[in-house]
């Protein structure tokens, strides 16, 4: 397999949401083709792909440790499998506050105001929650609106389950029509 990192943002810049929210889909599939294309350039065989480690770089107003960066975690993740790519990897667990521009997903203890030692950040909870609701296999999924990002996918046992992202500082209201798939009885959603 082939190992691929990326940082997604303009590197240390005091990137807003909008850009930042703005870099999954894009650089995802813009990263894979690279890859591809450079595979077959040299002529060598085209093997999985793995993102062994993401996140962002953005600095200045906390993107690292907010609700915008666990949007974007979620994202990536489902560029990720949209583009095939076998495994993600997000950097890190832990890192250093630094004022806000802290990689891990997890406080190390050196949090200001009291925050308690390994106190999940946002990114934790949107991940948890992804992951949760994921199931065996991702379905097509599209929007009308550029600022609201679907992730469908299907479970062996029957269900359904779809992540809706608003990428907009605005509230949005948005219909999930259900096609091809058996009507459940019950509806989950967390939000």
């Amino acid at each position: 397999f082939y190992i691929v990192h990326n940082y997604y943002t303009p590197y240390l810049t005091n990137a807003s949401a909008d850009i930042i929210l703005a870099t999954p889909e894009s650089v995802t599939q813009t990263m894979m083709n690279y890859v591809k294309q450079s595979m077959t350039n040299a002529g060598i065989a085209h093997k999985p792909v793995t993102l062994g480690e993401y996140n962002i770089f953005s600095v200045g107003s906390k993107q690292q440790v907010s609700n915008v960066n666990g949007l974007h975690g979620v994202m990536v993740v489902g560029e990720a499998l949209k583009n095939k790519i076998g495994m993600t990897g997000r950097w890190d667990l832990a890192n250093g506050w630094d004022n806000g521009n802290d990689h891990g997903m997890f406080n190390i203890g050196d949090e200001p105001d009291g925050v308690p030692k390994w106190n999940p950040r946002p990114v934790y909870y949107y991940m948890y929650f992804f992951e949760k609701m994921l199931g065996d296999r991702l379905v097509s999924s599209t929007s009308t609106a550029s600022s609201i990002v679907s992730y469908a996918s299907s479970f062996t046992s029957g269900e359904t389950a779809v992540a809706i992202i608003n990428k907009s500082s605005s509230a949005a209201t948005v219909q999930v029509v259900v096609n091809n798939f058996k009507k459940g009885n019950n509806f989950y959603y967390y939000k």
